[in-house]
């Protein structure tokens, strides 16, 4: 699949309220197009307006902004660490070939739009490691030497997060987006319960396997929050019934859907 089509489904995934708030798109345009979003949300003139809840100089516009912002950036995060998790369970499985190919994903398809997103939140960028993967994926490396990699790669998607600065609501905002994504490349990779588009499959698998780790970890914020997203997601399990599967798949990617409806739920809470 092309940049352009990984772009504008992330762009078409992002919850439903983040795409309404100011008439944005949402997804990876979203810091791009921040300016035009906090005009929206802070009234005529971008002061406020009237009876609004701005006050002088959209001070809610800005908010506003800034939590699109982390709700796009964390789930950009996301799709880059879910394709990394395919990447290291097809090596592990001893796909090397394939594990080396998929590890390419995110620097090809994705990190051009982050890299921006990184910057406006003041987050390191990490180009380096996701070469450094790739490199030691593809080199044929051992696996202690991929291993420290890996975990390079992810301390500095972890250190991005961390200057999301994302509320508990904006972090489960970003996990349904991540299942609607999960929901769509799903989609593409099965046809009439057989995997067509094997990338695609892998990508909603990894994709998944993000969202069930991020939402465990809104368990500091609540647990209530978390055991239910961890439920929506335990119908997942069974759209990936092999990490290559050789025969056929429930292929159905309501499941996804619905799970993504019901994080949405409980993130209201939040």
């Amino acid at each position: 699949m092309v940049e352009s089509d990984k772009t504008r489904g992330l762009r078409m995934v992002m919850p439903r309220r983040m795409m309404i708030a100011g008439g944005l798109a949402g997804g990876l345009a979203v810091v791009a197009a921040a300016p035009a979003f906090a005009q929206a949300a802070g009234g005529e003139g971008g002061e406020g307006g009237e009876g609004g809840e701005g006050g002088e100089g959209g001070e809610g516009g800005a908010s506003a902004t800034e939590a699109a912002g982390a709700v796009a950036l964390l789930t950009a995060l996301g799709t880059v660490e879910g394709h990394l998790r395919s990447g290291i369970a097809l090596f592990g499985a001893g796909e090397a070939e394939m594990a080396a190919t998929h590890m390419r994903h995110p620097a090809e398809e994705i990190y051009a739009d982050l890299a921006p997103m990184l910057d406006a939140a003041g987050a390191a960028g990490f180009e380096a490691e996701l070469a450094a993967l790739g490199a030691a994926v593809e080199s044929g490396a051992d696996a202690a030497a991929v291993s420290d990699a890996e975990a390079r790669a992810l301390r500095a998607i972890e250190a991005a997060r961390a200057k999301a600065g994302a509320s508990p609501a904006e972090r489960a905002q970003a996990i349904e987006a991540l299942v609607r994504l999960a929901a769509e490349e799903y989609g593409e990779g099965v046809t009439d319960g057989q995997v067509t588009e094997l990338p695609e499959y892998l990508d909603a698998w990894g994709f998944v396997q993000v969202a069930k780790d991020q939402g465990a970890r809104l368990a500091d914020a609540s647990r209530v929050a978390a055991d239910a997203i961890a439920a929506a997601l335990a119908p997942a399990d069974a759209l990936f019934p092999a990490l290559v599967p050789d025969g056929r798949v429930p292929g159905d990617p309501s499941v996804l859907l619905g799970a993504a409806a019901r994080i949405e739920i409980a993130g209201l809470g939040l």
